[in-house]
């Protein structure tokens, strides 16, 4: 082991995120945007308070702070105090737990595949500031995601030690408060008997340069995100790719619509040249535009991460000042402008994408509610922020006590476009790291029809028999005190923001409502029961005497926020515990 893991162990646990609690921590009395308020109880019997952040970062992992885990308050106000801000996170002024996904809902094994941000073949440096002895600046090293796109190796070959192989899984990546961005690892190789004991997990910071084709790596020495990891260039291993495919050169080809300029979330748009990060594919495309048969469907040459190339058509609509649809066609070997016809789009979908241009409102603006029609007992309300009107938060309840919240989440509207008759609405989620489309139709007095698209706008949605009927309550909002993490502006310009003069934004709620349930619904309760016995066995990683005091055996989770909780799934709680 090197001399940081001998002075300083990993130990993994286990730990429950519940619907309505925690255990060993507390139940969840409030919920404020990313905060959490927990009730516990001290020694004397006494209620107490205590805050969490906690930010889901993936689908397989979650981030939580906390100024002291164990430091609970007399007052629910002198508790949210002490919750970490923004700044605090960022300039790493709190406490880190990392959270790994382990199981499914189920007990179902293993991390929910994602498409890992470094993509295509690379040759690499190696530094590892731990034992000089074991760093590497061989040519002949290889490192990529091909083909999988969602495991990321490293070939160590030409080195002053024996080659040698790392095999990770990328777990999700992210943005932090920093403006850093971040990426979890999985570490598939488990160490055989008598080899030296390594981190499970892994944590790193990344910067890319597309235009230079290099890409910068660094490794914290654990599993969180914090030891011995400072930035891109600066942690415990380090690593310098330079890709092996040419550079993209700006030409003089076919360029895109101006409104289709810059990122969009997944997609990156630069003059005629387009970077798309399909994630259900685990693949990333790079498209040169070489013509335009027909209005808004260009002729494109698309090439792989991994080097298949071929020719298509992209289909790229503007529905708003801030929602772009595209479409890729049937590929092709030749550069004919018949891909662009009709039948090559026949089963394909839109992929819907927003950007935060101008503020626009959200379509219901003030309260509205009515039942879930596939769920007895349970109702659902929107309703839009006091300060603007381009922010709102969507709860479903108990029709019969609407204290008890099952699920809580907060929005950002990007806008709305109508096609057919329905109104497609875009929005992203504040609580986690994806957006999602709702698609209605308007009834009278005050009525509308309203269902869930998915992430993209799916158009075989039909609101008016199968959505859920909201009606208008008042003209009552929410005051709601957010801090937004980064401004898109601002990541658009710099790759790492300044803290001092970061922008903020208002868009916290504050409505304190509980989910101490006096009654479940019948589908709530039997999905809370049916949890397998296996899925709260665990296993200790690393050596058991330095291991967290955390009393919890556990089955936990990451889907959606229900106050506490994101839907039961298996986390392993990695912290680095100094002696």
């Amino acid at each position: 082991m090197t001399q940081s893991m001998v002075e300083q162990e990993i130990a993994y646990s286990t730990v429950s995120i519940l619907y309505n609690s925690i255990p060993g921590w507390g139940d969840c009395h409030s919920r404020h945007g990313l905060r959490i308020l927990l009730q516990d109880t001290t020694v004397n019997g006494d209620t107490c308070f205590k805050c969490l952040r906690i930010a889901a970062r993936s689908k397989n992992v979650i981030q939580i702070h906390s100024r002291d885990l164990y430091q609970c308050f007399s007052s629910e106000q002198d508790a949210l105090f002490s919750c970490p801000s923004v700044s605090d996170v960022a300039e790493r002024k709190v406490k880190e737990i990392m959270l790994y996904k382990t199981r499914g809902f189920y007990g179902e094994s293993a991390v929910s595949e994602v498409l890992c941000p470094i993509n295509g073949k690379w040759r690499f440096t190696y530094t590892n500031r731990g034992d000089e002895d074991s760093s590497c600046a061989s040519p002949a090293s290889r490192a990529g995601d091909c083909p999988t796109g969602y495991k990321f190796e490293l070939q160590f070959r030409g080195c002053n030690f024996p080659d040698k192989e790392m095999h990770f899984k990328c777990m999700g990546n992210w943005r932090g408060e920093d403006g850093q961005k971040y990426l979890a690892l999985l570490d598939t190789n488990l160490p055989q008997l008598g080899e030296e004991i390594t981190p499970r997990y892994r944590c790193a910071i990344y910067k890319e340069d597309q235009a230079r084709g290099y890409t910068w790596l660094a490794l914290s020495n654990d599993s969180t995100c914090t030891h011995q990891l400072d930035s891109h260039s600066a942690g415990y291993e380090t690593l310098q790719l330079h890709s092996l495919k040419q550079p993209h050169r700006d030409s003089r080809s076919y360029s895109l619509p101006k409104w289709a300029q810059g990122d969009w979330e997944s997609v990156s748009v630069k003059g005629g040249h387009l970077i798309y990060k399909f994630a259900e594919e685990f693949t990333s495309y790079s498209l040169e535009t070489i013509s335009s048969p027909h209005v808004d469907r260009y002729l494109v040459r698309l090439e792989t991460s991994c080097g298949h190339a071929a020719y298509a058509c992209l289909a790229l609509e503007q529905r708003s000042e801030n929602i772009i649809e595209l479409m890729l066609g049937k590929q092709g070997k030749s550069s004919h402008q018949r891909l662009c016809d009709p039948d090559h789009f026949l089963d394909k979908q839109w992929l819907t994408l927003g950007k935060a241009k101008m503020r626009t409102s959200c379509p219901l603006v003030g309260e509205f509610s009515g039942a879930l029609p596939d769920a007895e007992g349970l109702c659902a309300r929107s309703v839009t922020s006091c300060e603007r009107a381009d922010q709102m938060n969507y709860q479903v309840y108990n029709c019969e006590n609407i204290t008890e919240v099952y699920e809580d989440r907060s929005y950002y509207c990007y806008g709305a476009f109508e096609e057919n008759g329905l109104v497609y609405t875009v929005v992203k989620r504040l609580d986690l790291p994806y957006h999602e489309c709702f698609v209605g139709t308007n009834l009278d007095k005050g009525r509308s029809m309203i269902t869930e698209a998915g992430t993209s706008c799916g158009r075989n949605k039909e609101p008016g028999t199968s959505g859920m009927l909201l009606s208008y309550r008042s003209d009552h909002c929410v005051e709601w005190q957010w801090e937004d993490t980064i401004s898109e502006v601002s990541l658009a310009v710099n790759d790492v923001v300044d803290i001092k003069h970061r922008p903020k934004v208002n868009i916290e709620v504050t409505l304190k409502t509980t989910t101490s349930a006096s009654k479940l619904p019948k589908e709530m309760n039997e999905k809370i029961t049916r949890i397998p016995k296996e899925i709260m066995q665990h296993e200790i990683l690393v050596d058991d005497k330095k291991m967290m005091d955390v009393n919890v055996t556990v089955v936990s989770s990451i889907a959606n926020f229900v106050h506490c909780s994101l839907a039961l799934i298996a986390l392993t709680l990695s912290q680095l515990l100094l002696m």
